[in-house]
């Protein structure tokens, strides 16, 4: 099965195709490649893909799968750029701090839903409420029909990960 890595830390610029705003800490890791803190400050970091000037992605993968570190103390969300069938470029906001859907109703361009954690089966469930890794595994067409009034998703057009 072929796949698109979109963030790649290898080479000497890994961040040479995301748009960086904010104050980030560079971690070296035991394995491969190296972990991005994003530090509080202001205004919150942003990393963003693609870069303002660049083209969209364009792509038609309709899983998005991160791996993200998170701490249900302190603010994050994933917003995600996207088309529908209908060519209407829309943005859905994945928000930590959400505490109910925020739904585009009659062709909206942008929705806010709540990022939540949850266990896997048969794992203790205190384990979503506590700060550490997650893999976030985003189904773009479930999303994009649950968000925007039942529009379905064509394309993934950019990414950003903000911190505080």
């Amino acid at each position: 099965m072929w796949r698109q890595e979109l963030f790649n830390p290898h080479g000497s610029s890994p961040l040479g195709a995301w748009d960086v705003v904010g104050t980030t800490k560079r971690k070296s890791t035991p394995r491969m490649g190296f972990v991005l803190e994003m530090l509080q400050g202001s205004p919150p970091c942003r990393l963003s893909l693609p870069k303002k000037a660049a083209p969209r992605l364009n792509l038609r993968h309709r899983l998005l799968i991160l791996e993200v570190h998170t701490d249900p103390t302190k603010p994050f969300s994933i917003e995600i750029g996207l088309c529908d069938t209908g060519h209407l470029s829309r943005v859905l906001t994945l928000a930590a701090g959400c505490k109910a859907p925020e739904l585009a109703k009659g062709g909206g361009a942008k929705a806010k839903l709540p990022l939540l954690s949850v266990a896997p089966a048969g794992v203790d469930a205190s384990v979503a409420r506590t700060a550490g890794w997650r893999l976030v595994v985003l189904d773009l067409d479930y999303l994009t029909r649950r968000a925007f009034d039942g529009a379905y998703y064509a394309k993934l057009e950019s990414v950003a990960l903000v911190g505080s």
